[in-house]
């Protein structure tokens, strides 16, 4: 009797693993993955670095709370799978994903920014930030404030997709410090004057050869004066800034050179890198 109860048992719980399993759904790993883990998006994050050639994976949650994985690869032209039963924690995955984005997002040394915007909406909700790119009736903007944005110190992957039908205005914020052109000049000119007012220019010697010397060594104590002098010059204008700022309107209904003005003020003119493509 006890054998017959001990085969019930394990039958049961077997049979409820089963069937548990079976109705398990995939877990969506990050807002811009999904449950199902494709070919372009693994080439990208590389979350399977140890299997060549993956076509796709799902992803399903384990009690506690890392992820069992299920990968379909391509080996030999022949196309396999394989179960990953105890994969990373959740909450790594998509600490690496948000992380591996904001350091995308803030790579900026080698491309030029879209310009700062300001976009009302239909019930006076205002929303600032770097226009990152613009669709046929919509764009994509990178959020954060003005200040962050002229120091160029965000941190973060937080963007909105943003439909112009649900605004009313988008103005377009362009500050210039001018100081960076104003403090160098003033500063060299400065520098370059009080260097001539105490380096001794008279040339009382009758030899030629050594006033010329003189006058060299004079001239290019000059410029070098005057260069240090523009150098700190520009140290001082991003720590006492002159912003010149100038805006420009754009006003519902937006039109085909609305968005066409938008688009040129957007990061991405052409095309959208693959992270930006996932954002619908």
């Amino acid at each position: 009797m006890k054998k017959k109860l001990f085969f019930l048992v394990y039958f049961l719980l077997i049979s409820g693993t089963t069937l548990a399993q079976e109705k398990a759904k995939p877990i969506t790993i990050h807002s811009l993955i999904g449950g199902k883990l494709d070919r372009a998006e693994e080439e990208y994050f590389k979350l399977f670095p140890m299997i060549e050639a993956v076509q796709e994976a799902e992803f399903y949650l384990n009690p506690d709370s890392t992820l069992r994985a299920i990968v379909i690869y391509e080996s030999n032209g022949v196309i396999e799978d394989t179960l990953i039963e105890k994969y990373l924690p959740v909450n790594h995955i998509r600490h690496y994903i948000d992380q591996k984005l904001t350091a995308e997002i803030n790579a900026t040394q080698n491309i030029d920014r879209g310009k700062y915007v300001s976009a009302l909406s239909s019930n006076e909700f205002v929303i600032g930030g770097e226009m990152l790119s613009t669709r046929d009736n919509s764009f994509l903007l990178l959020n954060m404030e003005e200040e962050i944005y002229y120091n160029n110190s965000n941190s973060s992957f937080d963007v909105s997709h943003i439909q112009l039908s649900n605004l009313n205005k988008v103005t377009s914020i362009e500050k210039t410090n001018i100081a960076k052109y104003i403090y160098p000049i003033v500063a060299g000119l400065t520098a370059a004057f009080i260097y001539a007012s105490m380096v001794d220019v008279k040339y009382t010697s009758f030899d030629i050869d050594e006033n010329v010397k003189r006058g060299i060594i004079n001239t290019l104590g000059g410029v070098l004066v005057a260069g240090l002098g523009c150098l700190i010059g520009y140290g001082i204008s991003s720590v006492l800034p002159i912003w010149n700022v100038s805006e420009t309107e754009y006003t519902a209904p937006f039109n085909e050179d609305d968005i066409k003005g938008l688009s040129e003020l957007s990061r991405y003119q052409v095309t959208e890198p693959f992270y930006l493509q996932k954002i619908k």
